[in-house]
């Protein structure tokens, strides 16, 4: 009998010890989520390789964090997941299925926390609208629901057929009165700010709302000065992978009323992306709205539940609500077109023919009243769309450049642009002229013309940035005034636009001319300036540099 259990074929053995796992040291080096996914993270930079090759989000910045048992009697404030108990995440659950509409959001995986907040500290902050504090005495570990209508006249449609903590209310009233302030930037009396009217547009699956109190969570957390970021960062993460579960539960066909609600989700998610990691998803995140946008105007057979009738008011919002999302898709847009140099995910100025141009200048089809000023703003916002077009071209050209293209194809083209470019400044409305004669906004101007020369001037600097970005693209490589004197004066302009006419929140604007006019500047104190200035900025709560 012992010599039965002991004659063991060699196979068994080498397959036996194939299985064992090798001695080695633990490391606790790496990125955040290889270490959370508890595979060996190679520590390339600025992406290991495991996230490059699943999509996912690298950060070496993030500390080690400890798990903390809870209360059995405690109950979490939210169900949002990314990843399940085994450590397995949604980019292999999402290949399993879903439609290929929502196939971009496959590759999405953040680095949501297993567990909600608890508890928040008392804190204090520049950008809290007035009469908001965070007191964690008033706030249960095991937060109820609350009736939204009681924190401010903004929040009264937050979903009420689910749960939301107080923490949640916050957030949302947080974005509704500060944060939709600075993305608008342009929050004028003569204006309306259409985020505030999101939530006239969310449904009743309360897939808006998490985006929205995902993006006030966030914005709280960066906000220089606050406490407890670690709070704050960990609720915009789970409202973020709420609003992601919901995205990839949606199956076709879709709805026309739920199409505004899903795209609007998917642009805050965007920015979201944009101000809370350093990695690429906001691209993901803005292939799908592209997207959906197209599909909006794709002919299509109309489902039962678009027959009814709407009154005069609700196709208004409806009509205004859609030109406002694709000029807010428009603006992300040629802002990545820009970035990344791979032209404009949707081909063409559609920001003309189905959008108009209501993102930085302000929504006139939201604002009732009428004034004077009224017509040069609308003689500002179309030359505000012709320059977005010079830039979805310039950056269409950067991309041709490296497919390859003759010399005379990129004198051709560089031509081309540099006239368009010359064309608008003789052709643009003469407030632009008066600017020429300014240092600065005069002293005692109204608040209309203090209005108008403020936007003229965010116009303009990105106007003269485009000669600046035109010749880095057709010399494929950073010019400066010593090397090319062509470019003196559009740096000078550019920077004395952005310097001169913006203060405050309306820098925020005027981000990419100050950016690129800087680069390309050789000046120490012109450097100097810009250096501040966007250092500056990182008090709004949004990255900037």
């Amino acid at each position: 009998m012992s010599q039965t259990s002991g004659n063991h074929h060699p196979e068994q053995w080498n397959s036996v010890t194939s299985r064992r796992r090798k001695q080695h040291l633990r490391v606790f080096t790496g990125c955040a989520t290889c270490r959370q996914r508890h595979v060996k993270c190679d520590e390339h930079s600025p992406s290991c390789m495991n996230c490059s090759r699943l999509s996912l989000c690298c950060d070496y910045s993030r500390k080690f964090s400890f798990k903390i048992t809870l209360p059995d009697d405690y109950r979490l404030s939210s169900e949002g997941r990314l990843h399940d108990e085994n450590g397995a995440n949604d980019v292999e659950k999402a290949e399993e299925g879903g439609h290929q509409l929502w196939s971009h959001m496959a590759a999405i995986s953040p680095d949501a926390s297993t567990s909600s907040i608890s508890e928040l500290p008392e804190v204090s902050t520049p950008g809290m609208p007035p009469g908001l504090t965070w007191a964690s005495e008033d706030l249960d570990d095991d937060p109820e629901t609350v009736d939204a209508t009681s924190s401010s006249s903004y929040t009264m449609a937050l979903h009420r057929t689910s749960a939301f903590s107080v923490h949640s209310v916050l957030y949302y009233d947080h974005f509704l009165t500060t944060v939709s302030t600075m993305l608008i930037i342009y929050d004028t009396p003569s204006n309306s700010n259409p985020f505030r009217s999101f939530p006239q547009l969310a449904g009743s699956s309360g897939l808006l709302q998490h985006a929205m109190i995902a993006l006030g969570a966030q914005h709280l957390a960066n906000i220089p000065g606050t406490q407890d970021r670690y709070s704050h960062n960990r609720a915009a993460m789970d409202a973020y992978a709420e609003a992601i579960t919901q995205l990839k539960g949606i199956s076709p066909p879709i709805n026309a009323s739920s199409q505004l609600e899903i795209l609007a989700t998917i642009l805050l998610l965007c920015i979201f992306d944009q101000m809370s990691s350093t990695g690429s998803r906001w691209k993901i995140h803005l292939a799908g709205a592209c997207e959906l946008f197209e599909s909006m105007y794709r002919p299509r057979v109309a489902m039962a539940d678009e027959g009814m009738v709407m009154d005069s008011q609700s196709k208004l919002f409806i009509t205004s609500m859609r030109r406002f999302l694709a000029s807010f898709l428009s603006y992300l847009d040629v802002a990545a077109a820009c970035a990344t140099g791979e032209g404009t995910m949707i081909p063409g100025d559609y920001w003309e023919r189905f959008g108009g141009w209501e993102y930085n200048l302000g929504v006139p089809s939201f604002h009732l009243g009428n004034s004077g000023a009224d017509r040069v703003l609308s003689q500002l916002r179309h030359s505000w769309s012709r320059i977005m077009t010079i830039q979805a071209d310039i950056s269409r050209f950067a991309k041709m450049q490296r497919n390859w293209l003759s010399d005379d194809q990129r004198e051709m083209f560089q031509a081309d642009l540099a006239h368009r470019i010359k064309n608008w400044h003789n052709s643009a409305p003469s407030i632009y002229a008066s600017l020429s004669q300014l240092d600065q906004i005069p002293l005692g101007s109204t608040d209309r013309v203090h209005e108008i020369l403020i936007a003229a001037a965010c116009i303009r600097s990105y106007a003269c940035a485009c000669v600046i970005y035109l010749r880095m693209v057709a010399t494929q490589r950073l010019c400066t005034p010593s090397t090319d004197p062509d470019l003196k004066l559009p740096v000078e302009e550019t920077l004395r636009m952005c310097l001169n006419f913006s203060n405050g929140l309306n820098r925020m604007a005027i981000l990419w001319p100050l950016f690129t006019a800087g680069a390309a500047s050789v000046d120490e104190c012109q450097q100097s300036l810009v250096r501040e200035s966007l250092l500056a900025m990182q008090c709004f709560g949004f990255k900037v540099c």
